[in-house]
């Protein structure tokens, strides 16, 4: 959102100010941001139109594009729900997880050459999977 308002503002040859992210907000189409906003009194359709003659355009302006977000796991975005990963990549994964004996190492060293073969493993048999990079990087630190 806060990279559409200035792409927009930007592209105006503005600086960022809040009528563009006030739009940018309303053209999200983020039912919280609409169902707070009329809970305070405000009607969203005329805060848009208000925000657009704010900055000397037409109120019926197209609604802004919205950049692609990161994917989920990156960015500060939270990864996926397990419940959302793929069943069977889930699967797999967890059974190599069971199948790991921690008990058997000894030595920090033996512990940081397993994590390393390990994460490995995990992002081949990712790709294997073919995930779209949400799942993907909900795994993969």
């Amino acid at each position: 959102m806060q990279r559409a308002a200035k792409a927009f503002a930007d592209a105006r040859d503005e600086t960022l100010c809040a009528e563009h992210v006030l739009l940018a907000l309303l053209d999200q189409g983020n039912i919280e941001v609409r169902t707070a906003m009329r809970q305070s009194g405000i009607n969203p359709r005329l805060a848009r139109c208000e925000a657009a003659a704010a900055l000397g355009i037409p109120g019926n302006l197209s609604v802004l594009p919205m950049p692609a977000l990161p994917a989920f796991g990156t960015c500060g975005r939270r990864p996926l729900p397990l419940s959302e990963i793929s069943p069977e990549a889930t699967r797999v994964l967890q059974y190599r997880l069971s199948a790991i004996d921690v008990d058997q190492f000894r030595r920090p060293w033996q512990v940081r050459a397993m994590l390393r073969m390990e994460s490995r493993a995990v992002q081949r048999i990712l790709n294997s999977f073919a995930l779209g990079a949400d799942q993907y990087f909900s795994v993969v630190p």
